[in-house]
């Protein structure tokens, strides 16, 4: 049986990138030729130690059998020849056989079990090569973000990005294409196999077009070829097979590898829009008329299909689906059919379509995506309910927070602010099973009648609605200090300081009340924008105290109590406001917060001494 899953996964690969046409274009031409260089550095040992003090314990082990437990408790010990090895491999370009060996256990998907193509291979590598793969992996990234080398529109294995921005950033396009009252056709592309079938002479030759020098790209070649993989099932081991193409599974660099390899994808989609997390990619276009968007995307799709055949990648056609975004009144006067096509093949449009674990439909209502959260959460509660004899109220707290909370709360910036402004309805079959959830914890009853409120106290839950907006500030909080990826920092705007026209007391204390910590709030000409981010993120950020909003990271990485003890030790209010401007000016702080500080701070002084001056007369009158 592992012989049979080894010869399968090992053969499936390469027999799909030979069924590939051969293209006549060179696959590189869309690279930039990078102005600067990156080499591995050697690396030393206070590095190598903090990643080995990161490993966590309960990774499974490679073909060594050396456990990540083992290297972690002797990390003081073994860390200096480990490093020696580690720089030893990176100077001399070449990455230790035994640390190019997987162990594979195949995982049923769906369909028969007694057929191999229902399996997906999880390959499992050297706990040790992957310590040194990851040092190499932080070098890489930093020379890449340093010099902006990857593409915005990619979301995949990076840092402040997720799954979750990636939809965030699609629903965001959407819906702001529905406040301008236009339609968007989008087209989700799937990839055959798509790590799998990496090519490795275009991946390095992308590798040295991106500034990798002659010794790290000897490195990567080294890194690359001469791999072999081996099934594991049931302790019993196949023979060795060598893998001839992709990056390597289970590996750190491999996602990394694969989004440097996939960066220049978006220079071939010149109209639409696209976005990418790993393979997952969306192509979308937005505009009034339905037969423009259907032709923008067909033809920025033919050009992607060139890419894929250039690259040696496999467009899977029948699981490339289109789909018609609108509001159900534009769409009723635009009409609701689209051919999707890329000059071969006419994709299948569908009426619902789950992106990235998040299910969405024409309008954004989320009525198929409330359904299938609703079927995890009834099966979470039937858990719940059985394990309740058995567990204290911590444990069933505990299970709640995973059962339950961990589908609401995904994504859920992206879709749960539309049900509070639109879908009551929905969100109202949510909360009733929140409240189910309460009840069992606590175990109260419906005839009991008590305040859903002091329910879900005693529970230790929180309601929907709090949670949600709790949610959409945390995402606003990053984006304002810069945690989150650019598309969405750009969505945020800081409201423009007063223009005074004529300068009067009134004038300037309209400047002397501005707060430069209001975000703008955008426009919204339809029901329906009001549930997206950039509406109820700035509504929401905007309704908080002015203290809450000054102390709450408008400048990266403020830190409040550093204003609570300068604003404690000086009593005066001037001092208060000089002390905001001594912290900005050490933060780096932009000039609009340091200057409104200033403005305030001397209008202040100003305010003050007419007082005093006019105390000390009425003082000499009264003598």
């Amino acid at each position: 049986m592992a012989e049979e899953f080894n010869q399968y996964f090992s053969s499936c690969a390469t027999k799909l990138a030979s069924d590939i046409p051969a293209s006549d274009d060179d696959p590189l031409r869309h690279v930039p030729e990078s102005t600067t260089t990156f080499c591995l550095h050697p690396v030393e040992e206070t590095k190598v130690l903090s990643e080995l003090l990161k490993l966590k314990t309960k990774k499974s082990t490679g073909l060594d059998k050396i456990p990540a437990k083992l290297l972690k408790d002797s990390a003081p010990v073994i860390v200096k020849p480990l490093t020696h090895i580690f720089n030893l491999s990176m100077s001399m370009g070449e990455v230790p056989n035994d640390w190019k060996m997987a162990r594979v256990s195949p995982i049923h998907k769906a369909g028969k079990r007694d057929n191999v193509s229902n399996y997906r291979p999880v390959s499992v590598l050297n706990v040790a090569s992957k310590v040194m793969e990851r040092i190499v992996h932080n070098q890489i990234s930093h020379f890449m973000d340093r010099n902006g080398l990857l593409t915005a529109h990619q979301s995949g294995f990076r840092k402040h990005h997720s799954t979750g921005t990636a939809v965030q950033k699609v629903v965001e396009d959407i819906k702001s294409a529905f406040n301008a009252h236009k339609v968007t056709v989008a087209l989700f592309l799937d990839l055959r196999k798509a790590f799998d079938t990496v090519n490795h002479e275009i991946l390095l030759g992308k590798l040295q077009k991106m500034g990798f020098d002659s010794g790290t790209a000897h490195w990567f070649r080294s890194y690359l070829t001469d791999r072999f993989q081996c099934v594991d099932i049931q302790n019993k081991l196949s023979a060795l097979s060598r893998v001839t193409c992709g990056v390597p599974q289970g590996s750190v660099l491999g996602p990394l590898l694969f989004c440097i390899y996939t960066n220049d994808l978006p220079k071939v989609v010149r109209k639409c829009s696209i976005h990418m997390y790993a393979d997952d990619t969306v192509i979308y276009y937005s505009a009034s008329l339905l037969n423009e968007c259907e032709d923008a995307v067909s033809e920025d799709m033919r050009r992607a299909a060139n890419w894929f055949k250039e690259n040696r990648l496999s467009l899977h056609p029948d699981k490339t689906k289109s789909m018609v975004f609108g509001l159900p009144q534009k769409l009723r006067h635009t009409g609701k059919s689209v051919s999707v096509t890329d000059g071969l093949n006419t994709f299948e449009q569908v009426d619902s379509f789950t992106y990235l674990g998040v299910t969405m439909d024409p309008s954004l209502q989320w009525a198929p995506h409330v359904e299938m959260i609703t079927r995890k959460l009834l099966a979470g509660l039937g858990a719940l309910r059985r394990a309740k004899p058995f567990v204290t109220k911590g444990i069933l707290q505990l299970m709640c927070r995973t059962l339950l909370y961990s589908h609401l709360d995904y994504c859920s910036t992206a879709w749960l602010p539309s049900l509070l402004n639109s879908n009551k309805s929905k969100m109202i079959q949510l909360n009733r099973l929140i409240n189910r959830a309460a009840r069992i914890i606590t175990g109260s009853k419906l005839k009991d009648h008590k305040p859903i409120e002091s329910l879900l106290a005693e529970a230790g839950m929180e309601p929907l609605t709090g949670r949600v907006k709790e949610n959409t500030l945390v995402t606003v909080y990053k984006a304002v200090r810069n945690k989150a990826p650019p598309y969405l920092t750009q969505m945020f705007k800081w409201m423009s300081p007063p223009v005074l026209k004529v300068r009067t007391r009134a004038a300037a204390k309209q400047l002397a009340d501005w707060d430069p910590h209001l975000l703008t709030i955008p426009q919204s000409n339809v029901q329906s924008f009001k549930g997206s981010l950039q509406f109820q993120g700035p509504t929401l950020w905007n309704e908080l105290s002015i203290d809450r909003r000054r102390l709450t990271g408008v400048v990266p990485g403020m830190s409040a109590s550093i204003v609570l003890l300068a604003t404690s030790v000086l009593s005066c209010l001037g001092c208060v406001y000089l002390a905001y401007i001594l912290y900005f000016i050490l933060q780096d702080a932009c000039i609009v917060c340091i200057s409104t500080y200033v403005i305030n701070t001397l209008l202040l002084i100003v305010n003050i001494k007419r007082v005093l001056i006019q105390r000390n007369a009425l003082l000499k009158k009264k003598q």
